[in-house]
């Protein structure tokens, strides 16, 4: 593809906002919007001598949008249904608290100080942003938003980082989540 910098500088700005209004329809979420446009143009800007025969370089970018707007909805499923996980994780620790509390028994009060040793030795772990963002939504009740700007960084860092703590979360209490 002959596409020269003067011309991609003109379809940048002839149509990122409207590639942003088109991604931020899929996935309703304005910051990833934008970081999914400035992706597939920085894709294209990037293999523009490798990609053959493409004449309509709108319908590429397009394409390009579109693709990482899946993209990015499956990841938010496969993180909604973690926090889910996570979330039974916690309502059966509350619940078999409750229980040791209740019938004092000693197996079950082993058991839980197992979980929560695991969970803290986990979080020791966990490279220190990982964990402060982890901690800042689960502890704070923070949204991704406000965690992004109390540590300056994007929407899509959290997303990342609260997955990466699920991930290994989920690997080490694995026998415990019955899933």
């Amino acid at each position: 593809m002959q596409l020269t910098a003067e011309a991609f500088g003109i379809l940048f700005l002839e149509c990122r906002s409207m590639f942003e209004n088109i991604a931020f329809s899929y996935i309703n979420d304005s910051d990833a919007a934008k970081d999914i446009v400035t992706d597939s143009f920085m894709y294209l800007w990037e293999h523009r001598e490798t990609i053959e025969g493409e004449d309509n370089i709108k319908g590429y970018l397009y394409t390009c949008v579109r693709a990482r707007c899946i993209s990015y909805l499956r990841k938010q499923q496969t993180l909604i249904k973690a926090k889910n996980e996570l979330s039974d994780a916690a309502r059966w620790r509350i619940e078999t608290g409750l229980a040791s509390l209740s019938d004092s028994g000693l197996s079950e009060k082993l058991y839980r100080e197992e979980i929560m040793k695991i969970f803290s030795r986990e979080l020791i772990r966990m490279p220190k942003l990982t964990k402060e963002i982890f901690l800042a939504s689960r502890e704070d009740d923070m949204t991704y938003q406000q965690i992004a700007a109390r540590f300056n960084i994007s929407r899509r860092k959290v997303t990342s980082e609260i997955q990466r703590a699920l991930k290994l979360l989920r690997q080490s209490l694995k026998d415990y989540l019955g899933k």
